[in-house]
This record gives C-alpha cells, structure tokens and sequence, in this order.
C-alpha cells in the first residue's frame, strides 16, 4: 500500500456526523503503523465543494468517480484496513489531491 492508493477502511462505529463503518479511502500519507486517510462516497446529492473532492478511481476494475470527504480526513492504524479487499487506483493526480486538501486546511471559517 502506497501513497496515493485507495483501499477499503472499517472505521467502525463513530459519532453522528462522522463517516463509519466500511469506506474506501484515499492514503494521504504513511507514518509508520499509521495512514492519514480521506474517506470517500459515491457521489450524491448532498456534495459541498467546500467540504468534499470529486476524483476520478478505479476499483475493482471499474473507472468511477469518487467523493473524498476532507472533512472526515484522519489518522488510522493499518490493521483496520481490509486486506481481503483489492487496492484501487487514483486517476486523479497526487498532486492535484494534494492541493485540494491544503487549500482546505487553510480555507477560514465563517464566523
């Protein structure tokens, strides 16, 4: 597993407006026994460009787009991620991503 990779995630349970259970998500980065992770969903219709990143996959063979939900980016310990899954492939360029996701890190909040 690599920077850059999808693979599918149990994040288990959580609090209400947190994503949980089973997720495919995007490896931001590799610190040891942990991964910084964005977990995505399919696309729908409660999409905020403020909070969310379209970005086209591939998984299980299949060419898809992709949700990453920045706002539920996290660190997990690798042993929650499902080996018994394949691991996807990111069309979408790293660095793009990568952009994306400290322009929201740097983004104000409204008061």
């Amino acid at each position: 597993i690599s920077v850059g990779d999808m693979v599918y995630v149990q994040l288990e349970l959580n609090y209400p407006n947190e994503l949980w259970y089973g997720h495919w998500c995007y490896v931001m980065k590799d610190v040891g026994s942990k991964f910084l992770i964005i977990p995505s969903t399919l696309l729908h219709d409660t999409f905020n460009e403020k909070y969310d990143m379209l970005i086209d996959t591939v998984i299980n063979g299949q060419v898809s787009k992709s949700v990453l939900s920045l706002s539920d980016m996290r660190f997990i310990d690798k042993q929650r991620i499902d080996q018994r899954r394949p691991i996807g492939k990111v069309l979408t360029p790293k660095s793009r991503i990568r952009k994306r996701v400290f322009e929201f890190m740097e983004e104000e909040e409204d008061d």
